[in-house]
């Protein structure tokens, strides 16, 4: 590798601080007071916050049954659900305070922040260069479908997820390099934290961190040995929420997730017109990093020698990103589906275009390698404000969302979730398996947890928790005592 012209620590946080202010730019929806943006699923998520705010205050830290959500016959979501960001939000909301919506847009702007500096991380380990590292960070913060995922999805912990992929990458290529026990440690550990943040991400993205990882190194072997250790001790360390999941799986209707029409794989690949498109931002990588993809190839494989020693990088890695980068989008499509047929796991994903978040961070990283034709510090960095102010009007285009005042304090109380029917947002795949009907087609919003079919008994509600149920009652006559809440194994009862 050659030798570095140094860079002084200021030149880094500036740049950085000006490619995450410009992020953050991009979401000026959030920043309108007591208002929320029109998304998909927003709102669920914030009902799930306030589940687990519920479950905290009734003294269930593990948060695995919600009480009052499904018109308040309770469901084991937060038992299957990725808790990490739910904890976040639940625990802000809790500790200081404010409220859900409130502590929503607080994660969202950290998962940008996060997004930013990841990916100025990667771009610093290849590149060796602010410039080159503050156009990654660009490129990848101001991503189409990353922007989407927040402001169109309103996916939460999906968004926080990539601003993981960058770091998760940077740890599996360190192993390729050497193999002390810290960037082990490291490699584990963000493997381990993007399980407990979205897990359908973590399914995608650590078997392409390993492909990448081996592909690059020049120990490959030893490469795919540390890299599936740091694998395995990842899920050591996220054991505490997958490993409950997995064992209670099959009590739940999952399968609901391959089986409902509108979730189908099937439904969801892009096509070559989808990928072109500026508006379609599920899928490619949009005009501007399109392009920038395209140069960092030519200068790559051009080989131009860089004119000073600060832009010098390693072009393999380099090289292996930019051809991985057409066959990540390739998964996104139908030309991909008999491999999505094959291996079931992948069919949890639900949705091929999920892959645009990595086929977008290895485009980014693969992007600083144009700056190689260009000659000239000045010049370059006259490239990458111009690509950056391409990008952020294209973002604009995917954030610019229709807002809405919400007083989260009183929208997502008790009575709220009690009346909502939320569950999930997708196909109701954690319903016990143990209830033949829903809730929604025999009762209704529950008014109460216990109905004695007899006028003379009565019945005093002693306790109504997450975790726990219980009432006296006395009647002088037999009779009938409905509870409703939905049976799941771990529950028990007593009269």
């Amino acid at each position: 590798m050659n030798q570095q012209t140094p860079v002084s620590c200021r030149t880094h946080i500036l740049l950085l601080m000006a490619i995450t202010l410009t992020g953050l730019s991009t979401l000026y929806p959030l920043f309108y007071s007591g208002c929320a943006w029109e998304s998909h699923d927003l709102i669920f998520n914030m009902e799930r916050y306030s589940a687990a705010t519920e479950c905290l205050k009734d003294g269930q830290f593990s948060a695995r049954w919600s009480r009052d959500i499904n018109f308040g016959y309770g469901y084991p979501l937060l038992l299957f659900y990725p808790p990490l960001t739910v904890y976040f939000v639940a625990g802000l909301h809790l500790l200081t305070g404010i409220g859900i919506l409130s502590a929503t847009k607080i994660l969202v702007v950290l998962s940008m922040i996060l997004s930013t500096g990841t990916a100025y991380l990667l771009g610093t380990f290849l590149w060796r260069s602010p410039w080159a590292a503050g156009l990654t960070a660009a490129c990848y913060t101001l991503l189409p479908y990353h922007l989407l995922t927040i402001m169109t999805r309103g996916a939460v912990a999906e968004f926080t997820a990539h601003g993981l992929l960058p770091v998760l990458l940077w740890a599996y290529l360190r192993l390729g390099v050497s193999s002390t026990r810290y960037r082990i440690l490291a490699a584990a550990g963000a493997c381990a934290v993007l399980l407990l943040v979205h897990n359908a991400t973590w399914v995608v993205a650590v078997p392409m961190a390993i492909l990448l990882a081996v592909a690059t190194s020049t120990r490959p072997l030893r490469t795919a040995y540390l890299t599936v250790l740091s694998t395995g001790t990842g899920m050591g360390l996220g054991a505490v929420y997958w490993l409950p999941a997995f064992v209670e799986k099959s009590h739940v209707a999952i399968g609901n997730l391959q089986q409902a029409h509108h979730l189908s794989y099937t439904r969801h690949f892009a096509t070559g017109s989808m990928i072109l498109s500026e508006s379609y931002a599920y899928a490619g990588l949009g005009t501007v990093l399109s392009v920038a993809w395209l140069l960092g190839g030519w200068g790559l494989l051009l080989r131009i020698p860089p004119p000073d020693q600060t832009l010098s990088g390693f072009r393999r890695w380099s090289a292996v990103l930019f051809l991985i980068t057409p066959v990540i989008i390739v998964l996104t499509t139908a030309w991909s589906k008999p491999l999505w047929d094959s291996i079931t796991l992948m069919q949890f994903i639900q949705f091929p275009w999920r892959l645009t978040a990595l086929a977008g961070l290895t485009a980014a990283a693969v992007a600083p390698a144009m700056l190689l034709l260009v000659p000239g510090q000045q010049s370059r960095m006259a490239v990458v404000i111009g690509i950056v102010i391409l990008l952020i009007g294209t973002g604009l285009l995917q954030t610019a969302r229709p807002i809405f005042r919400f007083n989260d304090r009183v929208g997502l109380g008790t009575h709220h979730l009690r009346t909502s029917g939320t569950t999930t947002v997708v196909g109701d795949e954690y319903r016990p398996q143990t209830v033949a009907v829903h809730p929604n087609d025999v009762f209704g919003p529950r008014t109460t947890t216990w109905k004695p079919d007899s006028d003379s008994a009565i019945c005093v509600p002693d306790r109504d928790s997450s975790h726990a149920i219980s009432a006296f009652v006395i009647s002088d006559t037999p009779m009938r005592l409905r509870v409703n809440c939905l049976w799941f194994p771990g529950w028990s009862g007593a009269m």
